[in-house]
């Protein structure tokens, strides 16, 4: 007989392996990388769907980043707790706004240079700003404390279906506004806690996976349905919607497909892993990168190989400049040593 796991056990197990899918993902869905070149109408349509489909990886990361923030306030005060998610954020997130000021010559207002260096600044304009997730992680942090308090109690599943309902709720107020990303994506990052909170023991029987796989097609049904119905609408009046929908059996199923390729995916697997550990390094500087190519008068940067070229330099200088930063970090009292003498 099979040994039945938990969805918990699953995604803690890939955890980091699952972050480098999302975050590839996402970086294809902003590059200019497009594989509709076979000539046969039904497969270049089919990774023209998935490269568009890319967003979910947003839902895939924030629902492990969920389960990641309960185990650690579980463990951790509340201080010590956003004194790690600091460290974690402000190294990368601080050495791009100095080098868009030393190396760019970016200028700066006053209001805008606060919202920067005090993670305020997409509820400081009302103009998209850019890595709109950097501030959405922010917020969800800040939180995270009281969401993992109602989520500690015995009441935890009742906890939970209100926050859920609520945040669904307060979500629609923001329906054709920039904003709509970040409200609607609290859900998963509420589905990602809710799985440590609640679902650790729980196994996941034939019946929890085939409730699963119903989820998933009624939110790629939805999906798909908006793709190719109502096209124009899709980012700005939900698409966020159906992929939150389809986010945790997604999760699941990748989850799933790499523990049973386990030992023949042992590389893969540890790029992925790589590249999940540096994920938010890569996605800032991916970002960068493709927000300079798009305001290029040189078309060149925006054409398929040279934007392939800088999603493979994101993810190789993305890698370094973690293990850099986690370096510094760790041995930042002997470094302070070392220039004091």
């Amino acid at each position: 007989m099979k040994e039945q796991r938990s969805a918990y056990d699953y995604l803690s197990k890939y955890r980091t392996e699952l972050m480098g899918i999302a975050i590839l993902w996402v970086m294809w869905y902003h590059s200019e990388v497009h594989l509709d070149f076979f000539g046969i109408g039904v497969v270049d349509a089919f990774f023209r769907f998935l490269k568009r489909l890319g967003y979910i990886g947003v839902d895939i990361f924030l629902i492990l980043s969920g389960m990641g923030v309960y185990n650690s306030l579980q463990k951790n005060t509340i201080p010590v707790f956003l004194v790690h998610r600091l460290k974690r954020i402000a190294p990368i997130w601080y050495l791009g706004v100095l080098s868009s000021i030393l190396i760019l010559r970016t200028d700066f207002s006053i209001k805008e240079l606060i919202g920067y260096v005090t993670f305020t600044r997409m509820w400081l304009t009302d103009n998209p700003p850019g890595n709109w997730y950097v501030y959405a992680i922010v917020f969800f942090y800040l939180l995270s404390p009281s969401f993992s308090s109602l989520l500690s109690t015995k009441s935890k599943k009742l906890y939970f279906s209100f926050m859920f309902l609520m945040w669904l709720i307060i979500s629609f107020q923001f329906i054709g506004t920039y904003k709509i990303r970040v409200f609607v994506r609290i859900l998963s990052y509420l589905i990602g806690m809710y799985q440590s909170a609640d679902l650790k023991e729980k196994v996941l029987t034939p019946f929890a996976w085939a409730r699963l796989i119903l989820l998933f097609f009624a939110g790629m049904a939805w999906f798909c349905y908006l793709y190719l119905f109502h096209y124009d609408h899709l980012e700005p009046y939900g698409m966020y919607y159906p992929v939150v929908l389809a986010g945790l059996p997604l999760t699941l199923f990748l989850a799933r497909a790499m523990d049973l390729c386990e030992i023949k995916l042992k590389l893969l697997n540890k790029i992925f892993s790589m590249c999940g550990n540096a994920s938010l390094e890569i996605l800032l500087l991916s970002g960068a990168l493709f927000e300079m190519a798009r305001m290029a008068e040189d078309s060149f940067w925006r054409k398929r190989i040279p934007s392939l070229g800088i999603l493979v330099f994101s993810v190789v200088v993305g890698i370094i400049l973690r293990n850099v930063i986690v370096y510094v970090l760790k041995n930042a009292g002997v470094l302070q040593k070392r220039i004091a003498k």
